[in-house]
């Protein structure tokens, strides 16, 4: 309905800026949802291919003229719900692409612990930001612009997937490459 009024108005550099606050305003209602429902559920846990589902998320990235690669697989077959592990990944490929240019994808076993590693070529977050991003409305780029930098809420929802998988999300800084994303689980049967 708001939208609706917002199109009758004359003025149109009022009207696009009110239709920009409002799309803005559904994004971060949309955002604050998804947050509130990471955690929560029914869907049920599956044997997983976890390189396949990562090379099918990269090549959907390329496909939409992104650069994103699969680097390394490790052959994991982890009890995941589909859904959620496929969000969680698309989160942290969608910032890797977003924020630092590129994503490259790999997937490590040592033991009984496979860990998979989003990492970028962008400038990496400040080491005393690198915990704080994890939480709700935390960004590193300080304008309000939700061009540059949505609203804090991808990591905080990617953090939450991945505790609903039994895992660990951890960011470090790379040596040669920027922002590394780090999914880990630190126990598994296969």
């Amino acid at each position: 309905r708001l939208r609706l009024r917002l199109e009758r108005i004359d003025d149109e550099a009022l009207r696009d800026r009110l239709v920009g606050d409002l799309s803005a305003m559904n994004e971060l209602i949309d955002e604050g949802l998804e947050l509130a429902r990471s955690a929560e559920t029914s869907e049920p846990r599956v044997m997983l291919d976890l390189d396949s589902l990562l090379e099918s998320l990269v090549e959907d990235a390329a496909d939409a003229g992104a650069q994103a690669e699969f680097q390394q697989g490790c052959g994991a077959v982890l009890q995941l719900r589909p859904l959620v592990a496929r969000r969680l990944f698309s989160i942290l490929i969608d910032n890797a692409i977003k924020y630092g240019g590129c994503a490259l994808v790999s997937s490590i076993r040592s033991g009984t612990e496979v860990a998979v590693q989003i990492a970028d070529r962008g400038p990496g977050v400040p080491p005393e930001m690198l915990d704080k991003v994890l939480a709700p409305f935390v960004r590193v780029e300080s304008s309000r612009s939700r061009e540059s930098g949505g609203a804090g809420l991808g990591l905080t929802i990617a953090r939450k997937l991945a505790e609903a998988s039994g895992a660990t999300l951890t960011l470090k800084n790379g040596d040669d490459v920027g922002l590394i994303a780090i999914v880990r689980w630190s126990k598994t049967e296969n």
